[in-house]
C-alpha cells in the first residue's frame, strides 16, 4: 500500500484528465475493493458495501462520510472530501463501480467537494 499526502494526491488529479481519473477509481472498486469487502464480510452485498464505506470513511482519512434517512425512507450517503472537481470524479466513479458489483445503480450526485449516494 503506498500512502500520500492529501495534497499529493490533489495534484496528481489535477495533472490527470477526467477519463484517467474515471479508469483509475473504476479499477480500484473493482478489482482491490471487491477483495477486501469479499475478505472482510465474505459476500458482496448492499450491506457489505455500505459497511465498507463506512470503514473506509472512519479509517482512511480520503473522505467524511454522513448518512441520513430520506423522508420516502432511502439512505443517503454524502462523502465528503478536499479534493476538488476531479476529487468528486474520482469518488463518484468509485462508488459507481462500487455498487455496480451488486448490479444496483444508486442515484448519484455531486458537487466540488461532495458525492451523494441514494439507495
Amino acid at each position: 500500500m503506498l500512502k500520500m499526502s492529501k495534497v499529493t494526491f490533489r495534484k496528481f488529479l489535477n495533472a490527470t484528465g477526467a477519463n484517467e481519473i474515471v479508469g483509475v477509481a473504476r479499477e480500484v472498486a473493482q478489482n482491490s475493493s471487491r477483495v477486501i469487502i469479499l475478505a472482510k464480510y465474505g459476500t458482496m452485498s448492499l450491506t457489505s458495501v455500505l459497511e465498507y464505506l463506512n470503514n473506509y470513511a472512519d479509517y482512511s482519512s480520503f473522505v467524511e462520510r454522513s448518512e441520513v434517512v430520506s423522508p420516502g425512507g432511502k439512505r443517503v450517503i454524502t462523502l465528503m472530501h478536499s479534493y476538488g472537481e476531479k476529487g468528486s470524479i474520482f469518488v463518484k466513479a468509485y462508488a459507481k463501480a462500487l455498487f455496480e458489483l451488486i448490479d444496483m445503480e444508486p442515484n448519484l450526485s455531486s458537487t466540488e467537494n461532495s458525492v451523494t449516494i441514494e439507495v
